[in-house]
């Protein structure tokens, strides 16, 4: 199956309410998927994706800026000309045909030769495990099978671009996590581009080659799930991905390879980027995980400052702690907590803040 990369430049949507006053969904978004990748727009309702999503599928008119499909600029057209098909949170599955009559649909709408369209279908269903179910009405099928057969019959038209418009919202959370390693699975094996929407951190961490987080109609940082975890481009980002603490400092000392940083009585260090000079005001993510929590039996040293735990919760795999530092509540997290005895509310404890693992925001 062919694919193509996918170009952005510089594309806004305005919309007017029933005031008559006009307000900007999607401002100067830049953007560059190369051909085969796998990339999620994430970001809170209302922050623009699914409009973004809706301009590249040719559903929503672009209001200034450019959409390109390798080479070609198709910004001027219509959705059934720009080689892209998209999968529905909805399914969008014919009632009355069968999954066979659903899958086929469009390729009859080309008016290809039956013998053709058996064998593109069979081809489908093959990669899909969707044979046993090809005579079936889509009543009979379960919401997870609903919608492989959705994703059959966009991949039967072999796009060169595959649109997902929050296709797991239908789902319990178990079948998400099975539909979600099955999209990523069929994606890689037939090698097209796709673009993702969700609000979902865990299917945009797990799902994606790379993520495009979204705020307010604008980009906040592209990255891999690595990227936009462990080194956030703003406040927004480190916020809206998983769970951070964060953490006022002032800079106290820097040089070529490492700063250290004040926060309230004690002193933190960890690795520079060249851009920190003394007396600059900084803000610190500490990822929950990444913060080390022992019994003050020896004095502390480096990074280790006093703490008071303040209640706990268990977790299962893992034990919570919030815990005082100064004037700042953290969380911390504890893997295995079988392997440790655990903290009580009260108890005053050493908190580690890994040098390599802290980093710093603006806003």
């Amino acid at each position: 199956m062919k694919s193509r990369t996918v170009t952005l430049n510089n594309v806004c949507k305005s919309f007017v309410d029933d005031s008559g006053s006009a307000f900007q969904a999607v401002t100067d978004v830049n953007l560059h998927i190369e051909a085969g990748e796998f990339v999620t727009l994430l970001g809170p309702s209302g922050c623009g994706k699914t409009t973004t999503l809706r301009m590249v599928a040719g559903f929503e008119s672009i209001s200034t800026g450019d959409i390109y499909f390798g080479d070609d600029n198709v910004r001027n057209l219509q959705p059934n000309k720009r080689d892209c098909t998209m999968v529905f949170q909805s399914y969008a599955l014919f009632p009355h045909m069968s999954v066979y009559d659903n899958v086929a649909y469009g390729l009859r709408l080309k008016k290809m030769p039956a013998t053709a369209i058996r064998e593109k279908v069979n081809q489908t269903f093959d990669i899909m495990n969707l044979g046993a179910y090809q005579d079936r009405m889509p009543g009979q099928l379960s919401g997870g099978q609903q919608q492989r057969v959705a994703l059959a019959r966009a991949l039967v038209m072999e796009p060169s671009v595959l649109l997902f418009d929050e296709p797991l919202s239908n789902l319990d959370a178990k079948l998400r996590l099975t539909m979600r390693d099955e999209i990523r699975r069929i994606q890689k094996a037939v090698g097209i581009t796709a673009i993702y929407v969700t609000h979902d951190q865990s299917e945009a961490m797990s799902m994606s080659d790379k993520v495009v987080v979204m705020n307010k109609g604008r980009i906040e940082q592209v990255g891999t799930p690595t990227e936009v975890y462990q080194r956030p481009a703003t406040r927004f980002v480190a916020d809206f991905i998983g769970v951070a603490n964060f953490l006022q400092a002032e800079v106290a000392d820097t040089d070529s390879e490492s700063v250290q940083l004040r926060l309230g009585e004690a002193l933190v260090k960890m690795p520079s980027d060249g851009s920190f000079e003394s007396g600059r005001q900084v803000t610190l993510v500490a990822r929950p995980e990444a913060i080390g929590l022992t019994r003050p039996t020896a004095a502390g040293s480096g990074n280790l400052l006093p703490g008071l735990v303040q209640r706990s919760a268990f977790m299962g795999q893992v034990q919570d702690y919030w815990v005082d530092i100064g004037d700042n509540e953290i969380q911390v997290t504890v893997s295995n907590p079988r392997a440790h005895e655990p903290f009580q509310p009260g108890d005053k404890v050493l908190v580690d803040l890994h040098g390599d693992s802290l980093h710093w925001v603006q806003g």
